[in-house]
Formats: C-alpha cells, sequence, structure tokens
C-alpha cells in the first residue's frame, strides 16, 4: 500500500511541531502527543498495514522523549514516569512498537514502561533505552545491538534469539531473563557491558558471551553452562550456585587470570577439557 499523502503530511507537520517545542515545556509536549494520538486513531488501518507510518511514528515519539532535559537517575525516574504527556507517550508506544516490523535505529526511548510488552523480532540498534523497563516482556528475535540499556529492570524478560552485540547492560537487574542459547535460542553478546548488573536465575546457557564485562556482577544461580566465555571478565563477580559447566571457567584458571571472585560450594565449576582443552582466561584473549 503506497503512503497516503494527508497521513504523512500530518505525521511530518507534528514532527515538526515537537522539533520546535523548547526543552521541558510540559504543556507543548502534552498537545503535541494528543496530536498524534488523535492522528494515530482517525488512520488506524492505514498506519497498521504500512511501515513507513510506524517509522514518522517512532521518529516523532523519539523527539519528544529527547525534549526532557532531566538527567535521568534512580532518584529522578519514579517523577519523570509520572509527567501526563510521558504516561500518554508510553501508552502510545506500547501499542505502536509491537507492530513495527522495520529497524528503527538510534531512537531514544529512555524511562519508558513497557513491562509484559510483547515486541518480538523489533529492530533498534544503535538506541538509547536507559532505565526502561522490560519486565516479563517478549524482546526475542530482536536486533538490539550497540544499544544503551544501561540500569534496565530486565527481570524475566525474554531475550532468546536476540542480537546483542556490544549492548551496555551494567547496572541492569537481569534476573529470571532468558539468554539461552541451544538449539531453540541464540543470542549473541560480544563485548556486552554487564558490569554490576544482576543476573540471578537468569539463563545463559550456551550463550556467545566472549569478552563480556561481567565485573562486579550478581551472577548467583545463573547457568552459563556451555556458553562462550573467551576473554569475559568475571571480577569481583558473585558466583554462588552458578552452573559454569562446559565453559572451561575453573577456579586455578580465575586464580591465575588474577579474577577474585565470590564462591561457594555450590558452584558447578567447568574443567580443563571444555572448549576443546583451551584456557577462555588465557592473555591472549583480553588484547
Amino acid at each position: 500500500m503506497q503512503p497516503n499523502k494527508v497521513i504523512t503530511h500530518d505525521l511530518d507537520a507534528i514532527t515538526q511541531h515537537i522539533v520546535n517545542i523548547p526543552a521541558n515545556d510540559e504543556l507543548e509536549l502534552r498537545v503535541a502527543v494528543h496530536d498524534l494520538q488523535s492522528c494515530t486513531t482517525s488512520f488506524s488501518k492505514q498506519i497498521e498495514s504500512t511501515p513507513e507510518y510506524h517509522e514518522l511514528l517512532l521518529s516523532a515519539c523519539a523527539e519528544i522523549l529527547t525534549k526532557n532535559q532531566e538527567k535521568l537517575t534512580v532518584e529522578t525516574l519514579q517523577s519523570y514516569r509520572h509527567k501526563p504527556y510521558i504516561r500518554s507517550l508510553n501508552a502510545l508506544l506500547q501499542d505502536i512498537l509491537p507492530q513495527t516490523s522495520e529497524p528503527q535505529p538510534g531512537l531514544c526511548l529512555d524511562g519508558l514502561e513497557l513491562q509484559q510488552c510483547s515486541i518480538a523480532h523489533i529492530g533498534l540498534p544503535f538506541s538509547s533505552l536507559r532505565f526502561i523497563d522490560l519486565s516479563q516482556s517478549n524482546v526475542s528475535h530482536a536486533d538490539l545491538q550497540n544499544s544503551d540499556i544501561y540500569h534496565a529492570n530486565a527481570v524475566g524478560c525474554n531475550f532468546s534469539h536476540s542480537n546483542l552485540s556490544y549492548c551496555t547492560l551494567s547496572k541492569s537487574d537481569l534476573s529470571w531473563a532468558d539468554f539461552s542459547y541451544a538449539r531453540l535460542y541464540h543470542i549473541t553478546a560480544v563485548d556486552m557491558d554487564m558490569s554490576n548488573s544482576i543476573l540471578m536465575h537468569a539463563n545463559l546457557s550456551h550463550a556467545i558471551l566472549s569478552g563480556t564485562h561481567f565485573h562486579s556482577a550478581t551472577l548467583n544461580h545463573t547457568d552459563l553452562s556451555s556458553s562462550n566465555l573467551f576473554g569475559a571478565d568475571f571480577h569481583h563477580c558473585k558466583l554462588e550456585a552458578t552452573d559454569l559447566r562446559g565453559t572451561g571457567i575453573t577456579p586455578k584458571r580465575l586464580q591465575d587470570a588474577g579474577m577474585e571472585v565470590f564462591q561457594t560450594s555450590h558452584t558447578l565449576w567447568g574443567s580443563d577439557e571444555d572448549c576443546g582443552g583451551r584456557n577462555p582466561l588465557a592473555k591472549e584473549y583480553y588484547s
């Protein structure tokens, strides 16, 4: 279906209006969100069937989010989410994002609440998803490479089959999240920053995690069995009852690499025979 010139003109006009709104002008931002909601309601059928409209809508929504000049922190997050235009925008994006089929790189979706949202196969590479709430959401088969997902709530989130290469997931709560790789699942996480994150009970079995920074992460009861951990950083990690079987990670290899970790007798270790006898923590993998 060819894009409707009327809808395109209306969305372009709204976007231009948003660009000209001064930072933190909440009244004008509420008007802009209302205009977007009215446009999507009036042309819902055409928008649902035309990918170009999703790109225009998402671009307009992301532009609104960039108007917030207040630095998001743990302390300011709730007041930010309670702003009327943010609440309305969040509801609008919960409808738009699941219908998005084409990649939308470089978007700002900071602070959104998308819990229990189904956005499988979505493409948001190089995007800013800081402080986002993805708890219990389905984000499988997604392209999130090079995205900043700092301080996210992703408890119980399904990231299976997703590409998270070069992502930042530091200080995020990833407890019970599914990052599994084997046969049914596939996640790429090369050079991912998971430092200071909580990964308790997360499933990362058979995941490609080479070069991942786990520094100071909580990996208690995490399943890392048969995952690729070549060149990974485990400094000061908590490994209580962590499953490392099939990874080649052993207490001696951690000690030889100068990585001090917190372990218990319930930790399940790899062996020297894993990975064809290669040492995942050898010096050459950190150059």
